[in-house]
């Protein structure tokens, strides 16, 4: 993660990660996809500053699939952790 910005270090570890099984239907698939798309949005407008933290977890609850909201800022938080720039972020 050397070089790496504090905007797309955040960006990464915000991103919630997405798998589609070959066993789901077209209609289950496009879901997911739509639910990753508004993830991403999410994610980018709350980096900018331009969603409140409240806003920015209900997308998030809305847009996990297999995972609880606990899982995910969990896996935040690791990610963070291990940021070059972690101790900016954790002080």
């Amino acid at each position: 993660m050397e070089g790496q910005s504090v905007q797309e270090g955040m960006l990464n570890s915000l991103s919630l990660v997405t798998t589609i099984g070959s066993d789901l239907s077209d209609s289950e698939r496009e879901e997911i996809i739509k639910k990753a798309y508004i993830s991403s949005l999410a994610v980018k407008d709350f980096v900018a500053g331009e969603l409140d933290v409240d806003s920015f977890l209900d997308i998030q609850k809305y847009c996990l699939t297999e995972s609880s909201i606990d899982n995910y800022l969990d896996t935040v938080e690791a990610n963070i952790e291990n940021l070059s720039f972690a101790e900016l972020l954790m002080s």
